[in-house]
This record gives C-alpha cells, structure tokens and sequence, in this order.
C-alpha cells in the first residue's frame, strides 16, 4: 500500500518537472549568446567577489 503512494508521488514529481526543463530549455535556445555571456561574466564576477569575502574574514582557507 506504501509502495503505490510513493509511486503516485514520484510520477507527480516527474510529471511536473517535464514542462519545466522543456520551458528551461526553450528559454536557453532563445536567449542571445551575447545575453548568455553577460550572466556568465556576472557571475564570475560575483564568484570573485565573494572568494575576496571569504578570504577577509577566514584569512586561513581550510586544508
């Protein structure tokens, strides 16, 4: 009896994840390389930023 309710529950999962990676994707194919290469470079910035953070307030990195 368990069994089938973990079933229903992960095809409910599954089911409402398809439309949302064929969105994801639909939205990746659409969008401008150039607009693709801004987040990119957004978000290395931002990675760098906050390694600089990191790096004021734990001066020791861990091993």
């Amino acid at each position: 009896m368990n069994d089938l309710s973990e079933n229903a529950k992960n095809q409910a999962v599954s089911e409402s994840r398809e439309p949302l990676e064929s969105t994801r994707n639909h939205l990746i194919q659409e969008l401008p390389e150039s607009k693709l290469a801004l987040i990119q470079g957004g978000l290395q910035s931002t990675k760098e930023k906050v390694k600089s953070v990191l790096v004021k307030v734990r001066p020791y990195p861990d091993q």
